[in-house]
Parts: C-alpha cells; structure tokens; sequence
C-alpha cells in the first residue's frame, strides 16, 4: 500500500452563485408575498386537481382556512354540482396549456353562502413562456409575459445591488 503523504483540494469561488441564489429566493419569498396579500383571491390546484395553493384572501371571502382545503378536491368539495363540469374543463384546459379568462362559476363558502367568481385560469410558465409545472396551477395568476416582464425587473434590480 503507498504512502499517503498528503491531500490535494480543489476549489472553485462560487460567491457570485451564492449570491445569485439568494436573490432567486428573495424573489420567489415576495412573489409569494404577493400572491398571499393579493386583494384577491388566488388559489392553486395539481394535476389531481387538489389545492395547493390558498391566498389570504381567499380565506376572507369563503371562510375556509388553507389548513381545510389543502389537498382537498375543489371542483368537489367547493364547487355546486351543477357546475362541476365546466369548472372541471375550464382547470383541466389550463393544466394543458389553455388559458381562459373571465369565467364565472360559483363557490360556497363555508356558511354555505353562494358567492360568484371572476375567473382567470393561466398555466404557470417560467421566463421563457414555458409550461413551468403541469402538475401544479394557480388562478389567477399573472400571464407567462407578464410574469416575464416582473421577473426581468426585479432581476435588473438585482443587476444594479451587486454592482454597488
């Protein structure tokens, strides 16, 4: 067996990763500020069509908690039978890849009370207009270009801190 005489590291500086990663996170941390504040109501389901997502405000409207409706069935559970269907269809479309804005649908709350809803249901798409996550939706959410347009500014933002 030979001698070993010593050890040999190689290293590389990864400051400016670490420091790009930072701010990756600081933006995802205010873009979901953004969605929890919104003054309305965003939610998200997957692929199952089970919500993931459940804003401040849309606990304010129907009195559910995020703890209640997490992982349950919206179409199911929240929505009235007889527009099962169509909001089923409009969701499973923007699972695909298929927009659909201004659609109305009702939603009980949890005092049973029927409150309509303004629908816009948009795929999540990363910066480059790409379909981000087809398991996973938010409505509304902000249109791929718009999310683009948001995400380049606050990068130019971030642009101009680390060149300080």
């Amino acid at each position: 067996m030979p001698q070993v005489i010593g050890v040999l590291g190689v290293g590389q500086d990864i400051t400016e990763r670490k420091i790009i990663e930072v701010e990756k996170a600081n933006v995802a941390q205010e873009l979901q500020t953004f969605i929890d504040t919104a003054n309305a109501p965003i939610f998200g389901i997957d692929h199952n069509g089970m919500v993931n997502e459940w804003n401040n405000k849309s606990v304010e409207i129907t009195g559910y908690s995020k703890e209640e409706v997490m992982g349950k069935s919206l179409v199911d559970v929240y929505i009235s039978e007889d527009f099962r269907e169509s909001v089923k269809s409009v969701l499973d479309d923007a699972l695909n890849g298929k927009g659909t804005a201004n659609f109305e649908f009702p939603i009980f709350t949890v005092d049973q009370r029927r409150i309509e809803i303004l629908l816009n249901a948009t795929t999540r798409c990363n910066v480059k207009g790409e379909v981000l996550d087809p398991d996973s939706m938010r409505f509304p959410s902000l249109s791929c270009r718009n999310f683009e347009l948001l995400l380049e500014k606050k990068m130019h933002s971030t642009k101009h801190w680390l060149m300080l």
